[in-house]
């Protein structure tokens, strides 16, 4: 979706917001109110319980986003985050927020003697490139908190979209999703303790490629304020991900459909 290009002073408002966060300090008047936009509304998303599961659950969420100007976005997902266009071509962004990847031995019966594995705060940074219906994005989410909790993901993906337009748009594409050792051994490994508390068999996981897959997307222009999305993805685990005996299923399918409202 295209997007707007900052001013030269985005960095310094940036740094400024920051400063003032960190120092409690009022916001100058320069961020008037007439500089942001809002959006309210609602999704759900369909996907595994836990990595690796063969059944679904069904989240229902807010899609809440306040945006300063182009470079200043806060949703209940990514949190608070920065975003600066390079160019015309190439978006960077950074963000502090939460992954809400869970998994809880409520989820499956093997799962009982396994430790469980809550949501917890999360850093992400990205870069974003189009060069007309040609796009790619690199996304790296790093898990907080306690040595459980912890973990970091790359996702790639890469795409065509086949038409863009200010009312609707639909985008095809390829994902690839890279873990480092901490996540692949906090999700798909276990430790003989783990193995005598639940019978499974002692399994230790290595960083490398969780999944490749595809992915179908887009949105339409409801009304004058309204605008609804959606996106299906389809993803096969790989490697230590799918070797594991925590894994049920190697096949892994996600489905987001939301609306929005602007004003």
């Amino acid at each position: 979706m295209p997007y707007l290009r900052p001013s030269h002073r985005a960095g310094r408002h940036a740094a400024t917001l920051l400063a003032a966060a960190l120092l409690g300090a009022p916001l100058a008047p320069a961020w008037a109110a007439d500089d942001w936009t809002f959006r309210a509304g609602g999704l759900v998303a369909v996907s595994p319980r836990f990595p690796g599961s063969d059944s679904a659950k069904v989240t229902l969420l807010p899609n809440i986003q306040a945006r300063y100007k182009d470079f200043l976005v806060i949703n209940p997902i990514d949190g608070i985050g920065l975003v600066y266009a390079v160019d015309d071509k190439l978006q960077l962004s950074a963000s502090l927020g939460f992954d809400l990847t869970t998994r809880k031995a409520e989820d499956d019966s093997r799962l009982n003697g396994l430790a469980d594995i809550k949501g917890t705060g999360a850093v992400r940074m990205g870069a974003k490139y189009r060069t007309g219906p040609v796009f790619a994005e690199a996304r790296l989410t790093t898990r907080l908190g306690s040595e459980k909790k912890r973990g970091s993901l790359v996702n790639l993906e890469g795409g065509y979209s086949l038409f863009v337009t200010r009312d609707a748009g639909v985008d095809l594409g390829l994902a690839l999703r890279w873990m480092d050792s901490s996540y692949s051994r906090n999700f798909f490994g276990i430790s003989p303790a783990q193995s005598a508390a639940s019978g499974l068999r002692v399994f230790n996981a290595n960083s490398g490629l969780q999944s490749a897959g595809v992915f179908v997307g887009g949105y339409r222009r409801l009304s004058t304020d309204w605008t609804g999305f959606a996106r299906l993805s389809l993803n096969k685990l790989q490697g230590d991900a799918a070797n594991s005996p925590i894994t049920r299923s190697t096949t892994q399918t996600s489905l987001v459909v939301g609306a929005s409202y602007v004003f």
